[in-house]
């Protein structure tokens, strides 16, 4: 029946593969408390580097490497910077700021390009 139903969406069928379960969607309807955004830690200001390594940015540099779960609400990271999760990695250019919000969002901004080409 999948491959039958494949073909009358798609316009066409693989019957000779195995079907194999990838993703689903779920839609949930209903009400949740508004997320209670936290107030900014006091050494929210001091980050602790856990790494440097070597990126290019107009050429190499030593840059810091952070950990993103371990960023807390209020803190800071100028660019040049890499910031690194399980899931994605963000790279801060030079003069680029990113700031955790209070709901722990990466607010960044990127800085002021010269010389639009």
């Amino acid at each position: 029946r999948f491959h039958r139903r494949h073909e009358d969406l798609y316009t066409y069928a693989s019957p000779d593969q195995e079907v194999v379960f990838v993703n689903a969607r779920v839609a949930a309807i209903g009400h949740i408390p508004a997320p209670t955004p936290e107030q900014p830690s006091p050494q929210a200001k001091t980050l602790a580097v856990e790494t440097k390594r070597q990126a290019f940015f107009d050429g190499w540099k030593s840059v810091p490497v952070y950990q993103i779960d371990k960023l807390v609400p209020g803190a800071t990271v100028e660019g040049p910077a890499i910031l690194e999760a399980e899931t994605t990695t963000v790279v801060a250019g030079v003069g680029d700021r990113v700031t955790v919000n209070s709901l722990g969002w990466l607010d960044i901004a990127l800085r002021a390009q010269s010389g639009a080409a």
